[in-house]
């Protein structure tokens, strides 16, 4: 008598084994690749806020230069001089909200926290002792992941409208 083996229609152990593994690799795939994504996105977020509160900063500048002390009195030509808020000098300065927030407090909470990572500074450079430009510097910082960054954007504004901000603090001072 031959004795034949018949297969059940069944999944063996192995089989079992072999698909988790096969799964389980394909989900830990996926949630690295999620979870980068989410990386990316914060700091994709992040760079244009550093964008854009570098624009609102150099704007302030060139709207009202008579609100900053230049400093291009104390350096020559082609070096740098700290640009500070007349009145309140500093290494860094915060960069405040938006005056208007969202209604929902937690919302309004996580925006007052995002630009609580943010400061900025700013330098001028006269390239040369009668240039008719000043180069102007706005460096925005923050720390993502541990690690500083640094986004700087740099325009040119007219020396004059400048020297005409720093003559009225100086009469004052010397009166």
């Amino acid at each position: 008598m031959v004795h034949m083996c018949r297969r059940s229609p069944g999944f063996t152990l192995l089989e079992i084994l072999v698909s988790l593994v096969v799964v389980s690799m394909g989900i830990t795939i996926l949630v690295s690749l999620f979870s980068s994504s989410l990386g990316l996105s914060q700091s994709s977020r992040n760079e244009c806020v550093a964008a854009s509160l570098a624009e609102e900063q150099m704007r302030a500048l060139l709207q009202d230069p008579g609100a900053y002390e230049w400093g291009l009195d104390s350096v020559a030509p082609g070096q740098f001089a700290k640009i500070e808020v007349r009145g309140k000098p500093a290494d860094s300065y915060p960069i405040d909200p938006p005056s208007v927030l969202p209604a929902v407090s937690s919302a309004s909470n996580r925006e007052t926290n995002l630009y609580d990572k943010f400061s900025w500074r700013a330098f001028a450079k006269l390239p040369a002792a009668d240039a008719p430009y000043v180069e102007v510097t706005v460096a925005i910082q923050w720390t993502e992941s541990g690690r500083d960054r640094l986004f700087a954007l740099t325009s040119g504004v007219p020396s004059a409208s400048i020297k005409a901000a720093a003559m009225p603090a100086r009469a004052e001072g010397s009166t």
